[in-house]
């Protein structure tokens, strides 16, 4: 099961990285949703394995997201955290810690 939970978190990780959803960048579109991660039926999943990544502080909440083209609130998002992004890039793709 750990194991399992490890390929879900590298999964959101890498999300993440691709969607250019990190700490730093700039704008609103810096931030996801896991449901883009995961289908709509595993979302105590989903919950599980973003509190595990909060948890480690690889993943963080953005709270009071503002739309930047017009100015209206969004509401609240995931991103990963300077040390999530340490852990994509030290670890080959595919590989379980």
């Amino acid at each position: 099961m750990r194991n399992l939970i490890l390929q879900l978190e590298e999964a959101v990780l890498r999300y993440f990285v691709e969607c250019g959803y990190h700490e730093g960048s700039n704008g609103y579109d810096w931030c996801g949703a896991p449901s883009r991660v995961f289908a709509p039926e595993d979302r105590e999943v989903a919950k599980a394995v973003m509190r595990n990544l909060v948890a480690k502080g690889e993943a963080a909440v953005g709270r009071g997201v503002v739309n930047e083209d017009d100015g209206i609130l969004m509401g609240s998002c995931w991103y990963i955290t300077k040390k999530g992004m340490a852990r994509v890039e030290d670890q080959p793709e595919g590989d379980a810690e």
